[in-house]
């Protein structure tokens, strides 16, 4: 079980999937970080407050979710990365090694599954 987040920080291109993300993370009190591609996402990743867990989009515009990653990972190797890709599962284990990521969730996605991964896996303060 890991450490439980305050900020999060939200890297996907697509503002549907940001907002839905990023409302419930806000319902369950967390501060939400977003992002619209990898370049931005780590900027804001370097930023301060620093995010306590990211949800990283793998096809995003100016840098993917597999390169931001990476990056995050040469500054950071604590901070739990959760997928959220259209890709299979398989597709991503291939081409990212599991140390570097803590879950993948595949798209769509449900609200619940999302509600589901932070309360039993990231137990939130209260």
């Amino acid at each position: 079980m890991e450490n439980a987040p305050s900020h999060v920080l939200i890297v996907e291109d697509q503002e549907e999937n940001r907002l839905l993300l990023g409302t419930i993370c806000k319902r369950l009190g967390l501060g939400v970080i977003e992002a619209e591609d990898g370049i931005e996402g780590l900027e804001r990743f370097s930023s301060d407050p620093k995010p306590d867990l990211v949800f990283m989009d793998i096809r995003m515009p100016r840098m993917d979710g597999y390169a931001c990653i990476e990056k995050i990972r040469e500054l950071d190797t604590e901070t739990p990365i959760v997928v959220i890709t259209a890709e299979p599962e398989a597709m991503v284990k291939s081409k990212i090694s599991e140390e570097k990521v803590n879950f993948i969730v595949t798209k769509p996605f449900r609200l619940k599954d999302i509600n589901t991964l932070l309360t039993e896996r990231f137990p939130l303060k209260t």
